[in-house]
């Protein structure tokens, strides 16, 4: 009983931070915006360009591949704007997994942190055994053959017919590359993606070059797959925009983050989707996309065209992006683990910070270790078609995050200070006109009984000539006029240390851009602050739209899978859902947001978060049954060892349990027996 307590408390212990706590870290603070933009396109852009456009058109999507690029295009973009606000607020490294303690509490936040550790680990396996493809091309196969002659075993499940040595080689060379500082990885990365960049470039233009039209036309058409196939290579495509998560990590070690990581997330997001929708492109109208190989398919492709020096033009690029893709995949995953190593979910030996590297050595050798062993062992298209799911999911959690942070009527996270000379104003020593003589009046700021601020306004101005000085003035030659009001009411903050008024949040141009509840005009009777009445309709109306995007996603899986005529249910179906999301949608746009001025600020809130979930929920209902069933079984193995030994061991459970004892030490009447039994040690 004790055990399951325990559990049900952890679903809601949430951790809470303060402005303090969310700007110290342990690492060195050295990264700019153009280094931030290099790891964000470095860490994606070699693996989406030279793997997943050729797997997506090959066992996906056909000629559609390009409407799969822009799918997860849009999607990437939607849920980068929610993670760049989730950055400004929560400048830390873990990204996602931070983001859902702070929101949802602590089993989400293992869930989260977990599933991104797989996510990335497979990131860096896919593209150490897409490197070692290309590499071995360009050897004409002379690895692959030696190790099919002297080391083979039998194709099961997810297991490859050969162990890849030259993919866990260079796995294991990745790691050591990251063990320096945070900067010496951000210059590699740099250089690899400008190398990159020249022969993408390069191959892209010369695809262009070579076009033949039949290669979309011809059968089975444009839509060999359906749309079904369209949206399933929209699924696996969307971790080649993972530099979103990359760069939200990066958080502590970030230069100015609040400012420069939004910045960094949205330009990632633009440069690498015009690569990959130039990549897309060029490849299926150049090649026929049922020709394209497993393995070095760029390379195959353009050399089947006669290209001279193809095969060693884009296998050297390859070489240069997928480096960048592998150390971009292995960066983040020392982060993550350290984040949750510091708040007890896994041992906290992991989390050990160098003093002269001010990285965590010892986590980074571990991973690096365990994504080199996937790399030799577990073949290539599995582990593609579990590359998504964490991505889909941490996308779905910000756009919720994001939902949920600016309805909550409590302020959380790190936000605007109103430190800038134009944000501010001493209100005392300004002046208006007096309602009622039409002369100026002087504020003054006075303390009434109640201890309520307010400004009260008297105009004192002797009239030079007694014919202007109206009756209800008149006081020995003085205007006496005297106006009050609370504060409060005039939409001013008054700063006690600086002793003056702030200009109200409505004065300023952004909010009005901030979201499209402000387009919508709000009853008489609507509060202007949420509260805990409009926080609950709130998550009533979220709940209402997350079940009906549930149902939407249902009945268009079986559409897809049925003939029209006999789908009529699903269309049904599809139709009442549009109307509950849209509902929905509408009332949650009528409640009052959290005014408290962030760094940045999704825009067009509640829309925007609630396109973005209902897109990765699309996404991720068009994923394989394969895939799903490999990802639980990850998943009942997270779960095991967190009942086991996260339950016990999380830090913010031993902070509660400390104020509870600090409680009862200083508080003579407390009565022990109210305290929860998962509270008391």
């Amino acid at each position: 009983m004790r055990t399951c307590r325990g559990l049900l408390d952890a679903v809601s212990r949430r951790k809470l931070w303060d402005t303090r706590s969310l700007h110290d870290t342990k690492y060195k603070r050295c990264l700019n915006v153009v280094d931030l933009i290099g790891i964000g396109t470095g860490s994606s852009a070699g693996l989406g360009v030279y793997v997943l456009s050729a797997y997506i058109a090959r066992a996906e999507a056909g000629p559609s591949a390009v409407l799969s690029v822009l799918l997860g295009g849009v999607s990437a973009l939607l849920s980068g704007v929610c993670h760049a606000e989730l950055a400004a607020r929560f400048p830390r490294a873990g990204s996602s997994y931070v983001y859902s303690y702070s929101t949802f509490g602590e089993l989400c936040a293992f869930i989260t942190g977990w599933n991104l550790l797989l996510e990335h680990v497979l990131g860096a396996a896919v593209a150490a055994k897409a490197w070692s493809g290309y590499v071995d091309y360009m050897l004409n196969d002379t690895v692959n053959r030696y190790m099919s002659d002297t080391v083979d075993w039998s194709d099961w499940w997810i297991l490859d017919t050969y162990p890849d040595v030259l993919a866990s080689s260079i796995a294991l060379l990745a790691t050591l590359f990251l063990v320096p500082s945070v900067r010496v990885y951000s210059v590699i990365n740099f250089i690899l993606i400008c190398l990159a960049g020249l022969f993408v470039l390069s191959f892209i233009c010369v695809g262009f070059f070579h076009v033949e039209t039949h290669n979309w036309t011809k059968s089975p058409g444009f839509f060999p797959h359906g749309v079904r196939g369209m949206t399933s290579g929209a699924a696996v495509l969307i971790y080649a925009f993972t530099g979103v998560d990359n760069v939200a990590t990066s958080g502590e070690e970030t230069k100015n983050a609040c400012r420069t990581i939004p910045t960094a997330i949205v330009a990632s997001i633009m440069i690498t989707f015009v690569v990959y929708f130039g990549a897309t492109t060029s490849l299926t109208l150049a090649f026929p996309w049922v020709d394209l190989s497993d393995k070095a398919a760029l390379a195959k492709a353009y050399e089947g065209r006669h290209i001279f020096a193809a095969k060693y033009v884009i296998g050297v690029g390859a070489v240069f992006g997928l480096s960048a893709a592998i150390l971009g995949s292995l960066y983040p995953l020392s982060r993550i683990l350290h984040a949750m190593c510091e708040d007890g979910l896994l041992p906290r030996g992991l989390s050990r910070v160098n003093s002269s590297t001010q990285t965590p050595i010892f986590g980074i050798l571990i991973l690096g270790l365990f994504s080199a062993g996937i790399a030799l062992i577990v073949a290539f298209d599995p582990a593609i078609e579990m590359l998504s799911i964490a991505s889909l999911t941490g996308y779905f959690l910000s756009a919720l995050n994001v939902l949920c942070l600016r309805y909550h009527p409590d302020v959380v996270g790190v936000y605007r200070e109103y430190t800038d000379p134009e944000d501010s104003v001493d209100y005392t020593k300004q002046a208006r006109l007096c309602e009622t003589c039409n002369h100026p009046s002087t504020p003054r700021l006075e303390v009434m009984m109640n201890g309520d601020l307010t400004l009260h306004y008297t105009t004192e101005n002797r009239f030079s000539n007694s014919s202007d000085k109206p009756d209800s003035c008149q006081l020995n030659g003085q205007c006496k006029c005297a106006h009050s009001a609370p504060y409060s009411q005039t939409g001013y903050k008054f700063d006690s240390t600086e002793r003056s008024y702030l200009k109200p949040e409505t004065n300023r141009s952004s909010l009005s851009l901030s979201s499209l509840s402000s387009l919508i005009r709000l009853p008489s009777y609507t509060c202007l602050d949420p509260d805990e009445s409009t926080w609950r309709s709130t998550r009533h109306s979220i709940l209402t739209y997350l079940i009906s995007s549930v149902f939407m996603c249902v009945s268009v899986i079986a559409v897809a899978l049925e003939s029209t005529a006999r789908s009529w249910w699903a269309i049904t179906l599809a139709c009442i859902s549009a109307v509950f999301m849209v509902t929905s949608s509408l009332f949650i746009a009528k409640q009052p947001q959290n005014k408290t001025k962030l760094y940045f600020q999704t825009p067009y809130v509640p829309f925007v978060p609630l396109l973005s979930m209902l897109i990765s929920m699309i996404l991720l209902s068009a994923l394989s049954s394969l895939a799903w069933t490999r990802f639980a079984l990850w998943m009942l193995l997270g779960l095991m060892f967190y009942c086991i030994y996260g339950v016990r061991n999380s830090a913010v459970r031993h902070e509660d349990d400390q104020e509870v004892v600090l409680y009862d030490v200083t508080n003579p009447t407390f009565n022990m027996n109210s305290i929860p039994r998962s509270h008391v040690r």
